[in-house]
């Protein structure tokens, strides 16, 4: 920089010296002159100008995407295997207070369904299953299987299947609402009370069941799905006074070997006499 100054200096000092060269005198020519050394003198000592450093133009790139760190699960430490002090499983030590499990005894020996029930008592005639009371359904279901159907095909006679606690004779007819047809009697008990088992005087092998019970309907459908499942099953071919409002519901079966079984359910009236069943096979 102080170069170019210099050199201006010179230049304008030659330019008026070649202007006004004619008008000066030998003593401001002289001065000019030595001016003009001056110049040139330190034009020669100055350093050489350093050029300025040139500014690198950086090219604009995108941002790079951020990376994303994604940690490593940590894997767990394998557990030792624990060696087994024994084949057999370790029962636990029960607290304090608790009962402890009994000892099997090696020589004990089973003990029987019949060593466990209670003796009858002394003087007592044990019972069969024909001899207990059951349910009325259950009981005229059971009759109409095991004495009224084998007797209607000649397998056994009536009596041959009367189980050991009938009792000759017929109950108190006032508590049936209707009479059984005309033949000889039998009861049988029932947890409802006694019903009557009998036959009819006026077709052989025929039979007749007859028992009260406030669940008469019930009664319907029980045997009615009795006959439905045998080997070879009953079904139903007529049916009058199923409704509520008739007094008397009456429902006939009919078999593959043509056997009849008709069971009427006489409905009673409320706070009057039980409703009657009355089955009659054959």
């Amino acid at each position: 920089m102080r170069l170019m100054i210099a050199l201006c200096v010179v230049v304008v000092f030659s330019v008026a010296g070649a202007w006004g060269q004619d008008d000066l005198t030998e003593k401001e020519r002289s001065k000019l002159e030595s001016q003009k050394d001056a110049a040139r003198a330190d034009a020669a000592i100055a350093p050489p100008s350093t050029p300025e450093p040139a500014v690198p133009v950086v090219e604009a790139t995108k941002p790079a995407p951020p990376i994303t760190i994604v940690p490593t699960p940590a894997v767990p430490e394998p557990v030792p295997a624990v060696e087994s002090i024994s084949d057999k499983p370790v029962k636990p030590v029960p607290a304090v207070g608790e009962p402890s499990e009994p000892v099997p005894d090696a020589n004990a020996k089973p003990v029987s369904a019949e060593a466990v029930a209670p003796p009858p008592p002394a003087g007592t005639a044990p019972q069969s299953a024909g001899d207990r009371a059951e349910p009325l359904p259950v009981a005229i279901v059971d009759t109409i299987l095991t004495v009224c159907l084998p007797t209607l095909r000649g397998d056994q006679a009536l009596v041959e299947g009367l189980p050991a606690s009938v009792e000759e004779g017929s109950p108190d007819f006032d508590r049936f609402i209707a009479r059984p047809q005309d033949g000889d009697y039998w009861t049988l008990p029932s947890l409802e009370g006694p019903m009557l088992v009998g036959n009819l005087h006026e077709r052989e092998g025929a039979c007749q069941v007859m028992g009260a019970t406030p669940l008469g309907g019930i009664v319907m459908e029980k045997v009615t799905e009795a006959l439905g499942n045998l080997e070879s099953p009953f079904t139903v071919v007529d049916e009058t006074g199923e409704d509520f409002g008739t007094p008397i519901h009456w429902r006939r079966f009919l078999s593959a070997e043509s056997d009849y079984i008709d069971v009427l359910h006489y409905k009673g009236v409320p706070g009057g006499q039980a409703s009657t069943i009355h089955v009659i096979v054959g």
